[in-house]
């Protein structure tokens, strides 16, 4: 008895030496085991995490996931380290730990067929750590659905194409002239699209051509209709003018200032009243009519204007014509007269004054006894030009006396001789030349000489034209000194 109650006794004291033994053998530098895990992860942005699988769009991104333990404790003061392998290149999936946290950083992918994996492991040299893993899916990058055309264009074209996306239509306007059965069009569509017919393809645009564009997926189709049109010319010029009324004038157009100056040739018939006008402007230009001053009077001695609208229908010049009368190239004594510088009454024993027009001579018809030594004859000469001497100068006419007649634009010289001789006709009785100074000679009766004026007077209505001018009769051209 006493035996077994030792040996008890020894028993108990075994395992109280024991449980010592234990609880002295724990080392306190000796971490519990440790079970990695992932953190639960949202709210990023083109990536989808699930049951340790990443799923990351094409075009990438950075990502941090915090690291736990078994527990769901976030991890610290552990050595950890994250390797990433897989069955082809990897590098496009970066892989490292900070401060608890898995960082990944996955590379833009751009392959348009197939994804591609990588598998992550996050470890510890520490044997007491159990390492975790996850694997990152990249999806291929989706093709694109866009099948537009973006650029249309001509070598000939005169602007930018109107592209209306809505209506799928296509504007192009070309140069006027343009062939538009033979164009060659550049085309630019959606990235991997295509379009069909073919960009660089010649095509004849005379009717609208449709063109097809298939986006990238194969699926999405856009059918455009492209309308060419011919650019109407923008010229409005007014290429020639002029008057067909006789004389024949042709116009001097100054482009810059849009005026038409149409030089007259001298005329004492000028300005016409009614003229016909020739004239040509730019090809499909149109042009309103002639705007006169007065609608009556189309002699454009005051300026008119027309106006050219260009084919365009936007585009007007106005141009200002104007008329101009050349200066007079005639030089000619036309009337001789003396008259009496007080009362204008014929100077008494002047009977008439006689022109040659051929031998430029002026024959004067005075009475025998006439002091001739001061005579003042008054002068008609053609319009604005220059006579020496002067008209209405006193000259000595018992000698011939030498008279200059020079035309108002300079180029025409004349002399005349002018001489006074005893008598009222020439030596047969009959004028040679034009009848400058008539009056009623004193050796012909009052009766006979009425008579001989009213002949005159029916001769020189015969022969007057529209506008009064005297023609010529029987070789002598005559006109009343007085009238």
């Amino acid at each position: 008895m006493k035996k077994f109650r030792n040996i008890r006794r020894i028993f108990a004291m075994g395992i109280f030496a024991a449980a010592a033994l234990a609880a002295c053998s724990d080392d306190p530098d000796t971490p519990d085991p440790v079970t990695l895990g992932f953190a639960p992860l949202s709210g990023v942005e083109n990536v989808v995490f699930s049951q340790n699988k990443l799923t990351v769009t094409a075009s990438g991104a950075t990502v941090s996931i915090g690291l736990t333990d078994e527990d769901g404790g976030a991890i610290s003061n552990l050595n950890l380290a994250a390797k990433v392998s897989g069955t082809g290149e990897t590098a496009w999936c970066k892989a490292s730990v900070e401060a608890g946290k898995l960082r990944l950083a996955i590379d833009p992918y751009t392959d348009k067929e197939t994804e591609r994996t990588a598998d992550v492991e996050v470890f510890s040299d520490a044997t007491y750590v159990t390492p975790v893993s996850l694997t990152v899916v990249q999806k291929a990058q989706p093709k694109l659905t866009a099948s537009s055309i973006t650029a249309f264009s001509f070598e000939e074209q005169s602007g930018p194409a109107t592209i209306d996306q809505e209506a799928l239509t296509i504007a192009v306007t070309v140069t006027r002239g343009t062939d538009v059965t033979r164009l060659v069009p550049t085309i630019e569509v959606s990235e991997g699209a295509t379009v069909s017919p073919a960009s660089g393809a010649e095509q004849d645009f005379s009717p609208p051509v449709k063109y097809t564009v298939t986006a990238e997926d194969g699926k999405s189709r856009s059918e455009y209709t492209v309308t060419v049109s011919v650019a109407k010319s923008s010229e409005a010029r007014l290429l020639s003018f002029r008057v067909t009324t006789e004389p024949v004038v042709e116009g001097i157009i100054d482009e810059e200032n849009h005026t038409v100056l149409l030089k007259v040739p001298y005329s004492d018939q000028w300005p016409w009243y009614y003229t016909y006008q020739e004239y040509e402007i730019s090809e499909g230009a149109s042009a309103g009519e002639i705007q006169f001053v007065d609608s009556w009077d189309s002699s454009f001695k005051d300026p008119a204007t027309i106006t050219i609208t260009a084919e365009d229908g936007v585009t007007q010049v106005t141009y200002t014509i104007m008329a101009e009368m050349l200066p007079n190239p005639n030089a000619e004594i036309t009337r001789m007269l003396f008259l009496d510088p007080e009362t204008s009454a014929p100077t008494p024993g002047v009977y008439s004054a006689l022109l040659d027009a051929e031998a430029k001579t002026i024959t004067i018809y005075v009475r025998p006894d006439l002091d001739r030594s001061s005579l003042t004859p008054t002068i008609n000469c053609s319009a604005n030009a220059e006579l020496t001497p002067a008209s209405g100068t006193a000259q000595n006419f018992s000698s011939p006396v030498k008279y200059t007649v020079t035309s108002e634009d300079g180029q025409t010289t004349v002399e005349y001789t002018a001489t006074a001789v005893s008598g009222s006709t020439g030596g047969d009785g009959r004028c040679r030349g034009r009848q400058l100074h008539p009056r009623r000679s004193p050796e012909i009766p009052q009766r006979e000489q009425a008579r001989s004026d009213a002949d005159e007077r029916f001769r020189h209505r015969q022969i007057r034209n529209d506008a009064g001018r005297l023609l010529q009769s029987d070789g002598i051209q005559r006109i009343d000194g007085h009238g």
